[in-house]
Protein backbone atom coordinates (compact mmCIF):
# COMPACT_ATOMS: atom_id res chain seq x y z
CA UNK A 1 0.00 0.00 0.00
CA UNK A 2 2.61 2.55 1.09
CA UNK A 3 4.67 1.82 -2.21
CA UNK A 4 1.41 2.73 -4.28
CA UNK A 5 1.18 6.11 -2.92
CA UNK A 6 4.84 6.46 -3.12
CA UNK A 7 4.45 5.64 -6.75
CA UNK A 8 1.40 7.68 -7.32
CA UNK A 9 3.02 10.83 -5.61
CA UNK A 10 6.46 10.78 -7.80
CA UNK A 11 3.88 10.21 -10.72
CA UNK A 12 2.15 13.39 -9.60
CA UNK A 13 5.13 15.15 -9.62
CA UNK A 14 6.33 14.34 -12.52
CA UNK A 15 2.97 15.42 -14.38
CA UNK A 16 3.04 18.39 -12.34
CA UNK A 17 6.82 19.64 -13.80
CA UNK A 18 5.59 18.66 -17.28
CA UNK A 19 2.72 21.45 -16.84
CA UNK A 20 4.65 23.84 -15.87
CA UNK A 21 7.22 23.43 -18.73
CA UNK A 22 4.35 23.72 -21.42
CA UNK A 23 3.34 26.69 -19.43
CA UNK A 24 6.67 28.39 -19.09
CA UNK A 25 8.00 27.64 -22.88
CA UNK A 26 5.30 30.36 -24.60
CA UNK A 27 6.05 33.06 -21.61
CA UNK A 28 10.08 32.54 -21.85
CA UNK A 29 9.61 32.54 -25.71
CA UNK A 30 7.12 35.71 -25.76
CA UNK A 31 9.85 37.74 -23.05
CA UNK A 32 12.99 36.42 -25.99
CA UNK A 33 10.90 37.77 -28.98
CA UNK A 34 9.71 40.92 -27.29
CA UNK A 35 13.53 41.69 -26.42
CA UNK A 36 14.26 41.36 -30.09
CA UNK A 37 11.22 43.70 -30.99
CA UNK A 38 12.45 46.18 -28.78
CA UNK A 39 15.74 45.77 -29.98
CA UNK A 40 14.75 46.40 -33.35
CA UNK A 41 12.40 49.12 -32.45
CA UNK A 42 15.39 51.07 -30.98
CA UNK A 43 17.97 50.80 -33.95
CA UNK A 44 15.34 52.37 -36.41
CA UNK A 45 14.71 54.94 -33.98
CA UNK A 46 18.31 55.54 -33.70
CA UNK A 47 19.20 55.28 -37.50
CA UNK A 48 16.56 57.49 -37.96
CA UNK A 49 17.92 60.47 -35.59
CA UNK A 50 21.05 60.02 -37.04
CA UNK A 51 19.49 61.05 -40.39
CA UNK A 52 17.65 64.03 -39.03
CA UNK A 53 20.47 65.21 -36.93
CA UNK A 54 22.67 65.68 -40.13
CA UNK A 55 19.56 67.47 -42.25
CA UNK A 56 19.51 69.65 -39.99
CA UNK A 57 23.51 70.21 -39.34
CA UNK A 58 22.89 70.51 -43.55
CA UNK A 59 20.28 73.03 -43.21
CA UNK A 60 22.33 74.61 -40.73
CA UNK A 61 25.36 75.51 -43.14
CA UNK A 62 22.99 76.32 -46.48
CA UNK A 63 20.98 79.10 -44.39
CA UNK A 64 17.58 77.70 -44.95
CA UNK A 65 15.69 74.52 -46.31
CA UNK A 66 14.29 76.80 -48.91
CA UNK A 67 11.58 75.31 -50.95
CA UNK A 68 9.87 73.33 -53.11
CA UNK A 69 10.53 76.05 -55.97
CA UNK A 70 13.55 77.81 -54.42
CA UNK A 71 17.02 76.97 -52.52
CA UNK A 72 19.27 79.05 -50.25
CA UNK A 73 22.11 80.89 -52.92
CA UNK A 74 24.91 79.08 -50.61
CA UNK A 75 22.75 75.17 -51.59
CA UNK A 76 22.34 76.36 -54.82
CA UNK A 77 26.14 77.32 -55.51
CA UNK A 78 27.99 74.44 -53.48
CA UNK A 79 24.74 71.73 -52.86
CA UNK A 80 22.92 69.45 -54.91
CA UNK A 81 20.32 70.58 -56.90
CA UNK A 82 16.75 69.04 -56.53
CA UNK A 83 16.82 67.93 -60.10
CA UNK A 84 19.22 65.70 -58.91
CA UNK A 85 18.47 64.93 -55.07
CA UNK A 86 14.85 64.05 -56.03
CA UNK A 87 15.78 62.15 -59.32
CA UNK A 88 14.31 58.68 -60.41
CA UNK A 89 18.00 58.18 -61.80
CA UNK A 90 19.38 57.82 -58.60
CA UNK A 91 17.86 54.30 -58.34
CA UNK A 92 19.83 53.07 -60.81
CA UNK A 93 23.02 55.42 -59.63
CA UNK A 94 24.29 55.83 -56.14
CA UNK A 95 21.11 54.07 -54.86
CA UNK A 96 21.11 51.29 -57.20
CA UNK A 97 22.53 48.88 -54.50
CA UNK A 98 20.44 50.75 -51.28
CA UNK A 99 19.25 48.38 -48.93
CA UNK A 100 15.76 50.16 -48.64
CA UNK A 101 15.77 51.63 -52.07
CA UNK A 102 11.79 51.04 -51.44
CA UNK A 103 12.21 53.74 -49.12
CA UNK A 104 13.31 56.28 -52.21
CA UNK A 105 11.15 54.85 -55.19
CA UNK A 106 7.97 54.31 -53.41
CA UNK A 107 7.61 58.30 -52.40
CA UNK A 108 6.05 61.10 -53.82
CA UNK A 109 8.95 63.24 -53.96
CA UNK A 110 6.84 66.44 -55.78
CA UNK A 111 6.43 68.25 -52.25
CA UNK A 112 10.20 67.66 -51.09
CA UNK A 113 12.71 69.90 -51.28
CA UNK A 114 15.94 68.92 -52.23
CA UNK A 115 17.58 68.32 -48.51
CA UNK A 116 14.49 66.20 -48.11
CA UNK A 117 15.07 64.41 -51.09
CA UNK A 118 18.89 63.41 -49.76
CA UNK A 119 16.79 62.44 -46.15
CA UNK A 120 15.14 60.11 -48.49
CA UNK A 121 18.30 58.57 -50.24
CA UNK A 122 19.78 58.33 -46.85
CA UNK A 123 17.25 56.27 -45.04
CA UNK A 124 17.51 54.04 -48.07
CA UNK A 125 21.23 53.29 -47.68
CA UNK A 126 20.31 52.89 -43.76
CA UNK A 127 21.38 48.88 -43.45
CA UNK A 128 19.58 48.80 -39.81
CA UNK A 129 16.02 49.57 -40.29
CA UNK A 130 14.06 46.94 -40.19
CA UNK A 131 9.82 46.64 -40.67
CA UNK A 132 10.48 50.16 -41.03
CA UNK A 133 8.02 52.35 -43.30
CA UNK A 134 6.95 56.13 -44.23
CA UNK A 135 4.09 55.19 -46.80
CA UNK A 136 1.14 57.60 -45.86
CA UNK A 137 -1.06 54.46 -45.26
CA UNK A 138 1.05 53.10 -42.52
CA UNK A 139 2.14 56.69 -41.04
CA UNK A 140 -1.35 58.62 -41.76
CA UNK A 141 0.04 61.61 -43.14
CA UNK A 142 1.09 62.88 -46.56
CA UNK A 143 4.31 63.92 -46.06
CA UNK A 144 6.99 62.02 -43.87
CA UNK A 145 10.14 64.30 -43.85
CA UNK A 146 9.79 68.34 -42.94
CA UNK A 147 12.70 70.43 -42.67
CA UNK A 148 13.20 74.00 -41.92
CA UNK A 149 13.19 76.67 -42.19
CA UNK A 150 12.85 77.97 -45.14
CA UNK A 151 15.25 80.55 -44.40
CA UNK A 152 17.30 81.02 -41.38
CA UNK A 153 16.24 84.38 -39.27
CA UNK A 154 20.33 84.45 -38.37
CA UNK A 155 22.99 83.03 -37.08
CA UNK A 156 22.24 80.67 -34.37
CA UNK A 157 18.53 80.61 -34.94
CA UNK A 158 17.01 77.27 -35.47
CA UNK A 159 17.83 74.71 -37.59
CA UNK A 160 15.33 71.13 -37.95
CA UNK A 161 13.91 67.95 -39.74
CA UNK A 162 10.90 66.17 -38.63
CA UNK A 163 10.43 62.62 -40.01
CA UNK A 164 7.63 60.46 -39.26
CA UNK A 165 7.65 56.79 -39.61
CA UNK A 166 6.22 53.60 -38.82
CA UNK A 167 7.61 50.69 -37.07
CA UNK A 168 5.52 47.54 -37.77
CA UNK A 169 6.84 45.60 -35.46
CA UNK A 170 7.63 41.52 -35.45
CA UNK A 171 4.87 38.92 -36.50
CA UNK A 172 3.54 37.26 -33.64
CA UNK A 173 5.96 39.34 -31.38
CA UNK A 174 3.46 40.39 -28.43
CA UNK A 175 3.51 43.97 -28.84
CA UNK A 176 2.66 44.20 -32.14
CA UNK A 177 -0.67 42.62 -31.21
CA UNK A 178 -1.26 45.98 -28.93
CA UNK A 179 -1.12 47.58 -32.08
CA UNK A 180 -4.49 48.46 -34.25
CA UNK A 181 -4.75 48.10 -37.98
CA UNK A 182 -7.76 50.42 -39.58
CA UNK A 183 -9.74 50.24 -42.57
CA UNK A 184 -7.78 52.48 -44.25
CA UNK A 185 -4.41 50.13 -43.59
CA UNK A 186 -3.19 52.74 -41.28
CA UNK A 187 -1.74 51.62 -37.98
CA UNK A 188 -2.22 53.06 -34.69
CA UNK A 189 -0.25 51.84 -31.09
CA UNK A 190 2.34 51.64 -28.77
CA UNK A 191 5.03 50.94 -31.70
CA UNK A 192 3.58 51.91 -34.59
CA UNK A 193 3.92 55.55 -35.64
CA UNK A 194 6.98 57.53 -34.36
CA UNK A 195 8.18 61.25 -35.04
CA UNK A 196 11.74 62.34 -34.56
CA UNK A 197 12.50 65.59 -34.42
CA UNK A 198 16.56 67.10 -34.50
CA UNK A 199 17.53 70.76 -34.70
CA UNK A 200 20.94 72.35 -35.13
CA UNK A 201 21.70 76.01 -35.38
CA UNK A 202 22.15 78.06 -38.19
CA UNK A 203 26.10 78.86 -39.13
CA UNK A 204 24.98 81.94 -41.33
CA UNK A 205 22.12 84.30 -42.38
CA UNK A 206 19.76 83.19 -44.76
CA UNK A 207 21.59 85.01 -47.92
CA UNK A 208 18.78 85.17 -49.86
CA UNK A 209 17.01 82.70 -51.82
CA UNK A 210 16.74 81.62 -55.70
CA UNK A 211 15.07 79.36 -57.93
CA UNK A 212 15.89 75.89 -57.79
CA UNK A 213 17.37 74.29 -59.99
Amino acid sequence: MLRRILKKMRNDRGSASLISFILLVPLFLGLVITAVDLTFYFTNRNQVQAVARDAARTIAIYGGNGSTTQTTSIQNKYGVTKTQACSASRLSGDLKSAPNRYIFEGTNKANYTGTECNVLAALANSTGLVSFSIDPKDTGVAKAITCGPIEASSIGSRTYCNIVYSYRGMPGAPLSFIQIRHDNGSTSGLLSVNTVNESSESEVKSPGLMASQ
